[in-house]
């Protein structure tokens, strides 16, 4: 990249998955920490763009910060898509078992993703859905990389329903 730059062919440096930047994040990783570092290779400064889908105001703050790019520009779609249907619940396990009949019943076979707010909940709401016959794929952050990949193309594919971690700030 270094090379790049200095033949002028790097334009910009886009960084997915922003929020891992930030220790408030929900999902902080260290070597994100570290982009700071990384990005001050590049000068004259290369233009950044960060980009996720959750950051709340304070990890959006923090992004700035950590990267240096105080006054850059803010985009944020709403979180009302005609793609996607919501529908929340306090946990139970007779919510959860009326759930799975739920999801049966409205989308077959269809994929689709289920939402836990803790990896070892995100676990065991995947064997749930298993046990009732369900695709189903843990997916979260403490997988290895390989079983994450997997796991993620599968449900592209449309073979697998996805219970993801979801972490609410």
């Amino acid at each position: 990249m270094k090379s790049l730059h200095q033949r002028g062919q790097l334009s910009r440096i886009v960084i997915d998955e922003a929020h891992c930047i930030s220790q408030w994040g929900h999902d902080f990783r260290p070597e994100y920490a570290r982009l700071d570092i990384f990005l001050e290779q590049f000068s004259p400064r290369v233009p950044v763009i960060a980009c996720t889908e959750t950051a709340t105001p304070t990890i959006f703050t923090d992004v700035r910060a950590h990267l240096k790019i105080p006054n850059s520009k803010f985009f944020m779609p709403s979180f009302v898509r005609d793609n996607l249907k919501y529908d929340v619940q306090v946990k139970s396990s007779y919510l959860i078992k009326r759930l799975i009949v739920e999801l049966k019943k409205r989308y077959g076979d269809s994929s689709g993703i289920v939402y836990c707010l803790a990896q070892k909940d995100t676990e065991a709401v995947a064997e749930l859905f298993q046990n009732e016959g369900f695709s189903c794929a843990a997916y979260h952050g403490g997988l290895p990389d390989n079983v994450r990949i997997e796991v993620q193309n599968d449900w592209m594919e449309g073979f697998l329903l996805f219970v993801q971690l979801l972490v609410i700030i």
